[in-house]
């Protein structure tokens, strides 16, 4: 579900660098392990610094070949959330594969007197798999709100992996952003008839800055201010008519300049 790698990813600066590489060092800081326990990881330079693809990393990951990695099932998604959050509010406690009656939450996080739940979601809640249609994941949070008395937030795919989301998710004043760079699974893809509200709601959830509307997930960011983004391929293969401007519309869309980017074409 992830095209190719492009961009790095930048722990300590993860407001202003999106990308598909990760640093060695990053990794190192995110699994707090030494150097050594990854020397069999095979990284690459690139801009003067040591990386590896996210998608060759989840496989050894997945494949738990990582000194540190338990027998819980996480993505290393999670481990940079989690990572994030313990910088961003080193007091928080942070529970991660939280358990409510049969179902399992990514994270029971209790910073400022307050307790939440947070879930993360992947492509895979939205499209059709190889398992068939996914489930609202309204419904799932709904669920757990209700057993577990707790507020569940949802964070979509879409959404910047950086402090600033952690803080919006946190105090609700924070605006996070919405980042694509390398997905292979659009807002059109996706299956509900009513896709286009659960991704303003979601996005709404975790305080996602939508008053430019969603086309600004795919752009790029120019280096200014030491910002950093890929702009997704998407956007020229729909320039050059080799992909249609549909991929990115959900299902239940309103306004379709709300939902693309500026470019400079006729939907």
């Amino acid at each position: 579900m992830l095209g190719k790698p492009t961009g790095i990813f930048d722990l300590e600066d993860s407001d202003n660098n999106c990308g598909s590489y990760l640093k060695k060092k990053d990794i190192i800081t995110i699994l707090n392990c030494k150097e050594s326990d990854i020397d069999f990881v095979e990284f690459t330079r690139l801009n003067d610094e040591l990386v590896i693809d996210e998608r060759s990393f989840q496989k050894i990951w997945y494949n738990n070949k990582l000194l540190n990695k338990s027998n819980i099932k996480m993505s290393f998604d999670e481990m940079i959330f989690c990572s994030l959050l313990k910088s961003t509010y080193p007091d928080a406690e942070v529970i991660q594969q939280f358990r409510v009656g049969r179902k399992v939450v990514d994270f029971k996080i209790g910073v400022n007197n307050t307790e939440i739940l947070l879930d993360f979601d992947g492509p895979n809640h939205f499209v059709m798999t190889k398992y068939g249609v996914p489930t609202d994941v309204r419904i799932r949070r709904d669920s757990i709100e209700k057993e577990s008395g707790l507020a569940l937030v949802n964070i979509p795919y879409w959404i910047q992996r950086s402090k600033n989301t952690v803080m919006a998710i946190i105090d609700g004043i924070n605006k996070s952003r919405g980042a694509l760079w390398s997905s292979e699974v659009f807002f059109g893809d996706f299956v509900f008839n009513d896709s286009a509200q659960i991704i303003i709601e979601l996005s709404d959830r975790v305080n996602c800055d939508l008053t430019q509307g969603v086309g600004y997930f795919y752009e790029g960011w120019s280096g200014l201010r030491g910002q950093v983004k890929p702009t997704h391929p998407i956007l020229d293969r729909i320039k050059n008519r080799r992909e249609s401007l549909s991929r990115l519309l959900p299902k239940g869309a309103g306004d379709k300049k709300f939902w693309t980017p500026n470019l400079g074409l006729q939907p």
